[in-house]
């Protein structure tokens, strides 16, 4: 028999796996058959697979390695974290396609005959924006099972891409998505999608039981580099995957909107239920700068999709009209999940995108997020309200007028042809004086102390998360600047960083200081690649392409780089035995040191990094440490009968334990 509408847990388990992406919900075909779920590791019988990232001419590539066991595979991701030719390294991630339930439904024999049952494309306004756009011109990458191209509602307008999973074409869950999104309107079949002239790119990234992250990984790339306008994904699960992730911003930084489902599996566990409940964070939804989608209409949110602070926005997620492939018979049915939300958002996304092709990413998020009808009856954590397309459209295609304050700016920028685009909201008054503008590029901001500055695209998404003006970074004090290798905004409380191998990435304080004062990013320490990172005793680390630099309040900041911190990560970082460091890496005479709270690490081309400490190193030291006749240090301490000796270019130092008293022998 039929289905109900509403989801539930284990219908079809997750079908599709790791993208990074929130899992969906869908509603099985009547008298389907519900497949197994897929593990959540990607430890099998087989070993355990590591990803491993690396850029080729900027470009993102994933390639998948099998090691024996969890512990060989922490080995390597160790190994690989110190090689510079790789950019990240971790342990597979598996996601799934959010399961769905789907009910049959009758064919009639009219013009789109199903277009009254998708109550769905009424709910978000899409007819209202057709005299405007039909998104003809506009490519959306549908990261899934695969397409049927030849289903009646999208033949003709479907481009089968690359196939990045192992196994035999699903094609349901994928097809689905795409009738959604692009399904032709007034064909004599089914209904039509919410963006019905958009041409659609299938990119097969799941198996049946699963989707890799590594798929999931170089689909989103290669969409990218295809000039994808929006991406898919319908899939996700509660991993992170830092290749996803790097994929993500890759994506971000080539143009692409990433929209994706926020996942299924937001009702409460029952007694004894661990998984697929209890409103998990799911990825990739979750990620920074991917526009994460959860269900709910104008009837009430959905309890059973997952919600909370990473939400954008939600779209309706029951009772959607798809149309099934071929091996269902090219028949249509009613779907639910957050699959079929994420679609409806993606299908905007191309709508606002055909009007104006060169929106940024941040504009995009912003138009949608801020055009979306609040719902008083909605519960928090279900971003900021039902997608609404017609407006979106409507806001990007009627500029505002460009406040006052902003005015000089936006004309020394070049107007509506530069990057800033046109105006698509009001401007809106703010703290201290303040006002923001939205355009079609990013953001305008003006306050009596900074003056008129303007932002954009990853930049503006971690400005966003930093609370924009009210947060720690308060108001820009520059523009965005483009600098070899990325781009830099400066703010009252810090600075933001952008490049694409290292997204965006917020730098203050001390660190920022130092950074500065070795040259910013053309220094040796290059691009920050994280952000600061809590340590023990207050203290603070922050990674960069060419090293780390350390902040504590006994030790101050200092910088590492090389083959000293190569030595200094072998032996625990600050955890270890030498503790924080005391200086940063210093030049010498045919090599470096550093100092550390317990001991330094000398380096030179014939000696390599070598740990010297206590009364060895105050013995070395009152021979003239490297400048003396012994030299570098050439080996570390070592225990021999009665003390402990290091061996140095020059000679040796023997400490003898029942005196601490020094002997140095010269070679």
């Amino acid at each position: 028999g039929s289905s109900p509408v509403t989801p539930s847990p284990r219908t079809l388990g997750r079908l599709l796996a790791a993208t990074g992406a929130a899992p969906l919900v869908v509603v099985l075909l009547a008298g389907g058959a519900a497949a197994a779920p897929a593990p959540s590791s990607a430890s099998t019988g087989d070993g355990v697979v590591v990803d491993v990232l690396r850029y080729r001419a900027g470009t993102p590539h994933v390639q998948s390695v099998t090691v024996p066991d969890g512990a060989s595979a922490r080995r390597l991701v160790d190994r690989l974290d110190d090689d510079p030719g790789v950019a990240v390294a971790s342990v597979e991630t598996t996601y799934q396609l959010t399961g769905y339930r789907l009910t049959a439904v009758a064919r009639p024999a009219a013009v789109d005959p199903l277009i009254g049952r998708a109550t769905h494309l009424a709910a978000v306004r899409a007819p209202a924006a057709w005299p405007t756009t039909t998104g003809a011109g506009t490519l959306v990458a549908v990261l899934d099972s695969g397409v049927d191209p030849n289903q009646p509602d999208l033949a003709g307008r479907v481009t089968v891409g690359a196939n990045f999973a192992e196994g035999g074409d699903i094609g349901e869950h994928g097809t689905m998505v795409a009738t959604v999104v692009a399904g032709a309107r007034d064909n004599g079949v089914g209904a039509a999608g919410v963006a019905p002239g958009a041409s659609v790119l299938a990119v097969r990234v799941c198996a049946p039981d699963g989707c890799p992250s590594s798929a999931i990984a170089n689909g989103i790339t290669y969409a990218a580099d295809r000039g994808a306008a929006v991406i898919n994904l319908s899939l996700g699960g509660p991993d992170a995957s830092p290749v996803v992730q790097r994929a993500v911003e890759y994506a971000i930084g080539r143009g692409s909107v990433v929209v994706a489902s926020a996942g299924n599996y937001g009702s409460p566990c029952a007694p004894g239920q661990r998984d697929e409940c209890g409103n998990p964070v799911e990825y990739p939804a979750a990620y920074p700068g991917v526009v994460s989608v959860s269900s709910g209409d104008a009837a009430g949110a959905q309890a059973w999709a997952e919600h909370g602070d990473t939400v954008d926005l939600s779209a309706p997620g029951s009772a959607v009209v798809v149309g099934l492939p071929a091996a269902q018979g090219h028949r249509y049915a009613l779907a639910a999940g957050t699959s079929f939300s994420a679609p409806m958002v993606s299908a905007a996304a191309a709508l606002v995108r055909s009007v104006a092709p060169t929106t940024p990413v941040a504009a995009v998020e912003s138009l949608l997020r801020s055009t979306a009808r609040p719902q008083s009856s909605w519960p928090a954590g279900y971003g900021t309200g039902l997608l609404d397309v017609a407006a979106a459209v409507a806001a990007v295609r009627s500029p505002e007028p460009v406040a006052a304050p902003l005015s000089t700016l936006y004309s020394s920028l070049g107007g509506p042809s530069s990057w800033l685009g046109r105006p698509v909201s009001a401007p809106i008054g703010l703290r201290d004086g303040g006002v923001v503008q939205r355009f079609s590029g990013g953001l305008a901001y003006s306050s009596p102390a900074t003056g008129a500055t303007a932002i954009r695209g990853a930049i503006a998404d971690r400005y966003a998360r930093a609370g924009w003006e009210n947060g720690f970074l308060g108001y820009p004090t520059t523009s965005d600047t483009a600098i070899p290798g990325g781009a830099f905004v400066h703010f009252q409380g810090g600075s933001v960083y952008w490049s694409p191998t290292t997204g965006a990435q917020v730098v203050r304080g001390p660190v920022r200081d130092t950074w500065a004062a070795l040259g910013w990013e053309r220094s040796w320490l290059g691009f920050p690649s994280s952000e600061e990172i809590g340590t023990r005793g207050g203290g603070a680390v922050q990674r960069f392409t060419g090293g780390l630099v350390y902040r504590t309040p006994a030790t101050g900041t200092r910088a590492l780089r090389g083959a000293i911190l190569d030595r200094y990560a072998r032996t625990g970082w600050e955890n270890g035995f030498l503790g924080y460091p005391a200086t940063s890496e210093t030049p010498l005479a045919g090599g470096a040191f550093a100092v550390f709270e317990g001991g330094s690490v000398y380096w030179s081309p014939a000696t390599g990094p070598q740990v010297v400490r206590g009364a060895l190193r105050d013995a070395w030291a009152a021979t003239g440490w490297e400048r003396g006749r012994l030299g570098y240090p050439r080996e570390e301490e070592r225990g021999v009968p009665g003390g402990l000796r290091q061996e140095f270019a020059g000679g040796s130092i023997t400490v003898v334990a029942a005196t601490g008293r020094a002997v140095v022998t010269y070679r």
